[in-house]
């Protein structure tokens, strides 16, 4: 039978015989007096939301979410934390107070929206206007017509688009996330967001957020500080959520993080186990392989465990909560 190493936690394995080694061969720990600890099932990271808060929704007790919050970084104060006018917020916001940060889309797509809806209308009005002064070579009405008519269409849709970016808000309150869209206001309890996805391309990044209350909050690059936003929520999605992971993974459990998943033996990924002791570093990049059923590569980031083992980065739930755990379980694994 294996025993683990409860100095390095390396799984050594028993003899031809069956017979367990008295000591470690990597290490040299004594492994007669070690004790091994029970076996837990797989837990994924998105469902320690709920354990990680009492039955009343109220947060984890202050001495242990005040040790897990010393082990991440405080985000730097920006120019997101300028003041709101809170007059200006919808009522039912009345009651969370002054928000700490508040996030807004870039004047650049504002501005572009509305110069492509002047485009297309002035287009559209150039059409119709030869029915009143008809050029000397005149064109068909049915051209004009579905000129005028394609183009007052991508109007509507560009001036559409330039009112929901300037209606389009994430404002960050002590216990609340809350999304503005135009007149629609979604409003989610930090223990309500059960998992943070961050999808990578060499030119764009965007996060995806679920929520226990069947909403999804997609941030994208049109919102100013849209990484700080997305870093943000992780940090704080992370730092409630990982006492209970830790106590897991000490418990000999394992925790998934979608297509992967870790233990203290070692990291699960695409059916295989790769032990700690296996692993180098970790490291991101495009994808070597073709996407699977296709001759074609994928163009999103990929986190390779291994060299030849690898997964899109927007497939794996709370990035950073893994991060934390790999860091004390295998330290020289991430740069």
């Amino acid at each position: 039978m294996a025993r683990e190493c409860s100095k390095c936690l390396y799984v050594v394995p028993a003899s031809a015989e069956g017979r367990e080694a008295p000591w470690c061969p990597r290490c040299g720990s004594d492994l007669r007096t070690a004790v091994r600890p029970p076996e837990a099932a797989t837990v994924p990271a998105s469902s320690l939301a709920t354990a990680a808060v009492g039955g009343n929704g109220a947060a984890a007790p202050a001495p242990v979410a005040a040790r897990a919050h010393e082990q991440f970084e405080q985000v730097e104060q920006d120019d997101f934390a300028a003041p709101v006018n809170v007059a200006s917020l919808p009522p039912e916001l009345s009651s969370l107070g002054e928000p700490e940060r508040v996030f807004k889309s870039k004047i650049f797509y504002q501005a572009l929206a509305w110069l492509c809806a002047v485009v297309c209308f002035g287009i559209a009005g150039i059409a119709l206007w030869q029915f009143v002064q008809p050029p000397r070579i005149p064109t068909r009405p049915a051209v004009l017509y579905g000129t005028a008519a394609f183009f007052t269409f991508f109007g509507l849709v560009a001036g559409f688009v330039g009112v929901k970016l300037r209606g389009q808000q994430y404002l960050v309150f002590p216990g609340h996330l809350v999304e503005l869209q135009g007149s629609q206001t979604t409003i989610v309890r930090w223990d309500q967001i059960r998992a943070v996805f961050q999808e990578l391309h060499p030119a764009w990044g965007k996060y995806q957020v679920a929520t226990s209350i069947g909403k999804s909050i997609t941030i994208t690059g049109e919102t100013s500080g849209h990484a700080k936003l997305g870093d943000l929520i992780a940090d704080r999605v992370t730092e409630r959520l990982f006492p209970e992971a830790w106590r897991r993974i000490e418990q000999g459990g394992t925790v998934s993080f979608g297509p992967i998943g870790v233990s203290r033996a070692g990291v699960d990924c695409g059916g295989e186990h790769v032990p700690w002791h296996s692993i180098g570093k970790f490291s991101t990049g495009l994808s070597r392989q073709p996407v699977r059923g296709t001759s074609m590569q994928s163009n999103k980031i990929h986190f390779y465990v291994t060299p030849s083992l690898s997964v899109e980065m927007g497939e794996i739930a709370n990035f950073r909560l893994f991060e934390q755990i790999a860091r004390r379980l295998h330290p020289t694994c991430l740069s």
